[in-house]
């Protein structure tokens, strides 16, 4: 597990921004549904506000902290949100304040038990932790194995460890769980915001500075060649992995 000073991302916060999958309307629907108000929500690791944008809809006011302070420059304006340089696991919202805690793609970087403290000092009584991931997308069989090999063989050794334990059902945490929906993302996107998005992967941004150069040039033809065509926009889905509940002691 890493510890809150770490940050993976600032480095490519411009490519997350442009290139990471956007969630869809339905979770922040339903996250809503079980929220017990809508006053506040508190989005963790919260990136350039890719799921702060989606409970905006919803919500009178989302706080959102991430440890970058790259990503929170570059992040999607929206009058309701508020955007904080800050840890996971030390917040400056006061006790019992917060309605839904959420957190998109960034559990596996934090202190868990620091978090789970914090989640159950600014809940209100009967307020809702939600923890969520993406599994790796899925195109075509062809595609999918490319992707694989490229995620588990050439990046290899250039993962961080907790990037490597991103299922959120693999962590222990304080969370009561109630049976969710199942939810897709899908996007239509051309080759050229695919590469995008597989070079806002952490593991990517060290393997260049490593070794001078894209992991991406290894791939660019197999993935040219099994593509339509370069500029024609191919299905992508990634199937969330989802967790909501009550915290304890909350």
């Amino acid at each position: 597990m890493t510890t809150p000073s770490q940050d993976w991302f600032s480095p490519i916060a411009q490519q997350y921004r442009q290139f990471r999958p956007h969630y869809p309307a339905g979770l922040f629907a339903y996250l809503a549904s079980v929220a017990p108000a809508h006053e506040r929500a508190w989005d963790c690791g919260a990136g350039n506000g890719q799921a702060a944008v989606g409970l905006a809809d919803h919500f009178q006011q989302v706080v959102a902290t991430d440890i970058s302070a790259e990503q929170i420059r570059l992040a999607f304006a929206n009058p309701k949100i508020g955007y904080h340089v800050g840890a996971a696991e030390s917040c400056f919202l006061p006790a019992s304040s917060v309605d839904l805690v959420t957190v998109g793609e960034a559990l596996h970087w934090f202190d868990l038990g620091r978090f789970g403290r914090e989640v159950a000092r600014v809940l209100r009584p009967s307020g809702k932790l939600a923890v969520w991931n993406y599994r790796r997308c899925r195109i075509t069989p062809a595609l999918d194995g490319i992707i694989d090999a490229f995620h588990d063989e050439v990046l290899a050794g250039h993962w961080a460890a907790a990037a490597l334990h991103d299922d959120v059902f693999a962590h222990e945490l304080p969370l009561v769980d109630t049976i969710t929906p199942d939810f897709v993302i899908v996007a239509e996107w051309p080759l050229v915001s695919f590469m995008g998005y597989l070079g806002s992967w952490s593991a990517c941004a060290s393997y260049q500075r490593r070794h001078g150069h894209s992991p991406l040039d290894l791939i660019a033809s197999e993935l040219q060649k099994l593509w339509l065509t370069s500029g024609d926009r191919m299905r992508i889905s990634w199937q969330l992995n989802l967790r909501v509940g009550v915290v304890p002691g909350s």
